[in-house]
C-alpha cells in the first residue's frame, strides 16, 4: 500500500533552467546598451561561474549536497554550518568576479558594470518561481491521499523561497533540503531523511523525479 509520494523540486514541480536562461537574459539584454551581444556575454559569465565555483575550497561539500554555480549566483546562503557561512562571505565576490570576467571577454572592463549586473541577476532570479502549469493540480488532487514529501538539493533558504513563492510549500508534510543536511541525493541517508519525517517506510513510498541517477536509483537504493 502506497502511503506517501516523495518528490524532487527542479525539472519536476518547477522550472529551474528555464528560470535561470530567463533572468540571463533580461540581464544580460541590459548590455546591449554598452554594445556587447548579449548570447556572448551570457556564454561567458556561465562558463567563469563553472569555473569559480568548481575551485572552492570546500568543494567536496558541495557536490556532497548537490549545489550549483547557478544557484550560487543567486542564493543568501542563510542556515546554520561553517560551510554556509563561508558562501555567504565569499558569495558577493563570486558574482561580481563571474561577471567581471564575463564582461572581459567581450571588451569591456568595468567592476561597476559588473558588480550591478550581478546585483540584478540574483534578484531576477529570485522572483522567478515558474512551477510547471499542472504541478499544483497534481499536488491539490493528491493531497487527499498519501503524506507528501519533498527532497530537494541545494541551499536551504533558496529551495524553501522557490516553494513558497510558486505557493507549493503548503501540500508537503515534509520538506528536506541537502544544505540543511550536509549531504543530499543519490545518498541513501537523505531519503532516509525524509521518510523519518515523514513517519512511512521505504516500501511504502515512490519518489517522483527527473533524474534516473538522483532521483530514481538514490531512492532504489
Amino acid at each position: 500500500m502506497t502511503k506517501a509520494l516523495l518528490f524532487d523540486l527542479d525539472e519536476t514541480l518547477m522550472h529551474e533552467a528555464e528560470s535561470v536562461a530567463a533572468a540571463f537574459g533580461a540581464v544580460c539584454a541590459i548590455a546591449q546598451q554598452h554594445g556587447l551581444d548579449p548570447d556572448g556575454l551570457e556564454r561567458s559569465v556561465r562558463a567563469h561561474a563553472r569555473a569559480l565555483w568548481e575551485s572552492v575550497p570546500i568543494r567536496e561539500w558541495c557536490v556532497r549536497v548537490g549545489t550549483s554555480s547557478f544557484g550560487a549566483l543567486t542564493a543568501d546562503f542563510t542556515g546554520a554550518g561553517p560551510e554556509l557561512a563561508w558562501l555567504r562571505d565569499w558569495a558577493p565576490h563570486y558574482r561580481r568576479e563571474a561577471w567581471r570576467r564575463g564582461l572581459a571577454d567581450n571588451g569591456v572592463d568595468d567592476g561597476d558594470l559588473a558588480a550591478s549586473l550581478a546585483t540584478q541577476f540574483a534578484e531576477k532570479r529570485e522572483r522567478l518561481h515558474v512551477p510547471f502549469p499542472e504541478a499544483e493540480q497534481a499536488l491539490q488532487k493528491l493531497s487527499c491521499g498519501p503524506r507528501l514529501g519533498l527532497l530537494t538539493n541545494g541551499f536551504p533558504a533558496q529551495q524553501r523561497g522557490k516553494l513558497s513563492g510558486a505557493g507549493l510549500a503548503a501540500y508537503f508534510d515534509a520538506i528536506v533540503v541537502s544544505g540543511e543536511l550536509g549531504f543530499g541525493k543519490p545518498d541513501p541517508r537523505a531519503f532516509d531523511a525524509s521518510l523519518t519525517q515523514l513517519g512511512v517506510a521505504a516500501e511504502s513510498t515512490w519518489m517522483v523525479g527527473d533524474s534516473l541517477g538522483r532521483d530514481i536509483a538514490g531512492a532504489q537504493a
